[in-house]
């Protein structure tokens, strides 16, 4: 059964997602691996089960190349906590909302901080009106309910890294732009400043290299 689950984006992200520049992102996996010295797996994925005739992985190893999700394959699974392919992600961004009436209905209106200029209207029975601790003032993405969300990705791909991995290209799909024009470095290191940026006050920086979800996505209608 596909299932959705939200995700959070910074308000640079969610604009160029909205500009269809981003179409990847890569989060810290919540379990890394690590090396098992085994005359079995030769250091790679463990096998710890099966399900529908399928193989059932678990960490650690395995090249990239070879980390294959979906359905009719042979895929590794190790707890992805955003899905897999065909699931939904709701976004989850800094926004407001205010109460108001449209039509003679009572609605909310919502305003988001990576586009002010974007109201989304959503509409409610009297009876099930949501309750606004905090009315008309910026809130942090981690509290948007699922209704104020106006942008839904559907997951294409999920592949395992490291996140020093990522190519030039993959750099361009995270939404990231080059200081000069076809500067391939400059794509991965900008995208190693955003990483940092983000990660390595959680204790994941670049330098340690640490392994990740890539999960692939395409904008779909809510």
């Amino acid at each position: 059964m596909l299932k959705e689950r939200p995700i959070l984006f910074s308000g640079e992200m969610v604009r160029a997602m909205l500009e269809g520049r981003k179409t990847q992102t890569r989060r810290v996996m919540r379990v890394q691996p690590y090396w098992v010295n085994s005359e079995y797996t030769g250091g790679h994925w463990m096998i710890s089960g099966y399900e529908a005739g399928e193989c059932i992985y678990t960490g650690p190893f395995k090249p990239a190349e070879e980390v294959k999700y979906g359905p009719g394959s042979c895929y590794p699974y190790s707890g992805c906590q955003y899905g897999l392919p065909g699931d939904c992600l709701w976004v989850r961004e800094t926004w407001k909302a205010e109460k108001n009436i449209y039509e003679s209905r009572p609605c909310v209106s919502v305003n988001f901080k990576a586009s002010p200029d974007i109201v989304k209207v959503v509409l409610f029975e009297e009876d099930i009106f949501p309750s606004l601790s905090v009315i008309n003032k910026w809130k942090s993405s981690i509290h948007m309910p699922r209704w104020a969300s106006r942008i839904n990705l559907e997951i294409t791909a999920i592949r395992v890294e490291r996140v020093q991995e990522i190519s030039a290209a993959d750099a361009r799909a995270e939404g990231i732009y080059p200081t000069h024009p076809e500067d391939a470095m400059g794509l991965i290191s900008n995208f190693h400043i955003l990483w940092d940026s983000i990660n390595a006050k959680r204790g994941y920086p670049w330098v340690d290299n640490p392994w990740v979800w890539v999960v692939e996505f395409k904008r779909v209608e809510g």
